[in-house]
């Protein structure tokens, strides 16, 4: 695995980051446009939707720029903005019921209008925070029919399956990121390589013998324990990688007296 620290603003160039920003416009509109005195005296219902649609935004944003150093976090993260937008699915299920309703079936003509609208992402250049924001904005155009409706039911059953189709993409970055990590190791895996990639390197030119078995170059370790402690001997320096055993004595120089 290679070491790379990389700008953290690439999330701006996902999909579901946009997507994510259009639902948590349209929760926001939604609940200004609906939720009112009578129906959320507290506010409390307004607080809990826009704070999950934020919490999705935010998460992956954070996931993805944690990414570079330390998947598990990253993964933790990305869970966390499903969890959320489940939520945000949840109150959206319940708003439904309570007013006697169902969301649109698979094969509906509404529901597969909303389905074929597509997210687009950004095409990120040069000035990517305005590129990502008019991006958003037109997304958000593209869907206000469906998920700013006029008719909160209608809304409501749009942004249902919106809901869906973000939980479904970041489920597709998780099992992404889990499959990376199967392939290439993780932050600190990438860091031990290079480590001894440099040592490997370093000693190579001092002199360091080719492995017996393998022919790579060895590195110089010491034993950290047992009767021979301190004990040095050469090691391959492939033996993380490929489990390769060789090994040879180290004959330390011995210091030549001045005259």
């Amino acid at each position: 695995m290679a070491v790379r620290i990389h700008n953290s603003n690439g999330y701006m160039g996902l999909t579901v980051w946009v997507l994510n920003n259009v639902i948590q416009l349209a929760t926001q509109s939604f609940c200004d446009r609906f939720l009112n005195l009578q129906n959320d005296p507290c506010g409390r219902q307004r607080d809990q939707m826009v704070q999950a649609a934020r919490s999705a935004v935010a998460n992956i944003a954070e996931g993805s720029s944690r990414q570079q150093t330390s998947t598990e976090t990253a993964m933790g993260l990305h869970d966390v903005a499903r969890a959320s937008m489940a939520e945000l699915k949840g109150d959206y299920f319940n708003y439904l019921l309570y007013h006697g309703e169902k969301p649109w079936a698979k094969n509906s003509t509404e529901y597969q209008y909303v389905a074929s609208l597509e997210c687009d992402k950004p095409v990120l250049k040069n000035d990517w925070d305005v590129e990502a924001a008019e991006c958003i904005l037109q997304m958000r155009q593209r869907f206000a029919h469906a998920v700013e409706n006029e008719d909160p039911i209608k809304s409501a059953k749009s942004l249902l399956i919106l809901c869906n189709r973000s939980i479904a993409l970041i489920e597709k970055m998780l099992q992404q990121e889990l499959e990376e990590f199967r392939q290439q190791g993780g932050f600190r895996e990438g860091l031990t390589e290079l480590r001894l990639a440099t040592k490997a390197e370093i000693q190579r030119t001092e002199g360091a013998p080719q492995c017996p078995l393998c022919q790579s170059p060895m590195v110089l370790k010491t034993i950290s324990r047992g009767s021979r402690l301190g004990e040095q001997f050469w090691g391959c320096s492939q033996w993380r990688a490929t489990g390769c055993p060789g090994k040879l004595p180290y004959n330390k120089p011995s210091k030549r007296l001045n005259d």
